[in-house]
């Protein structure tokens, strides 16, 4: 399995002065729990999962970057921000003010978006498919079933955790920057190649 690999001149860890700023900035809620989710809308990456899961969490807010064949403004919900799209600097920030990354995906493999969303610092809740893709250090990562009532267990406790689930921050960039640099990574692809 080769990684992804993360740019780190455009994904970096978003510090908490900064973090706080950008979440007045992205009108994100102080206290509430802040979701993200990147990529095409259509349901191999899990848009109807999310759908159901922001309309039964009215409490929780959900930004969702992308479009697709999935129209997500006709969902009607007031808890659901959209933005088609983002310059690459804007998905930095949205990276590290928000407090999780969404990707309930199955029948695609690794997402570069989790790489990125962990180097600016925000843990990921992934779908045990996945998470498949990579195959690692699971503790690293929430992997939760692609089902609508886990879905929103798993997303109320880390609401009411959520100071908990942001102490990670920093670790998941280190990681994250390790793990995915594109150095290490075009290393990886060199040795494949030489052999």
């Amino acid at each position: 399995m080769t990684p992804a690999g993360i740019d780190p001149e455009f994904y970096y860890f978003v510090p908490d002065a900064e973090r706080q700023a950008l979440i007045r900035k992205w009108n994100l809620g102080e206290r509430t729990l802040n979701i993200l989710f990147v990529g095409r809308f259509y349901e191999k990456k899990g848009l109807p999962l999310i759908g159901a899961v922001a309309a039964a969490c009215p409490e929780i807010r959900f930004t969702l970057v992308g479009q697709g064949p999935i129209d997500a403004s006709q969902w009607g919900l007031p808890n659901v921000t959209i933005l088609p799209y983002v310059e690459t600097a804007e998905l930095r920030e949205l990276y590290g003010c928000h407090d999780l990354f969404i990707m309930p995906s199955f029948g695609e493999g690794w997402p570069a978006v989790a790489p990125q969303a962990m180097a600016c610092g925000l843990t990921c809740l992934v779908s045990p498919e996945t998470f498949d893709g990579y195959g690692q250090d699971p503790d690293r990562f929430i992997i939760c079933p692609r089902d609508t009532e886990a879905l929103v267990e798993e997303l109320r406790r880390r609401a009411a955790s959520r100071a908990s689930l942001l102490s990670r921050r920093e670790d998941h960039s280190r990681y994250a920057l390790t793990q995915w640099s594109w150095v290490n990574t075009a290393r990886l692809y060199l040795s494949m190649f030489e052999e």
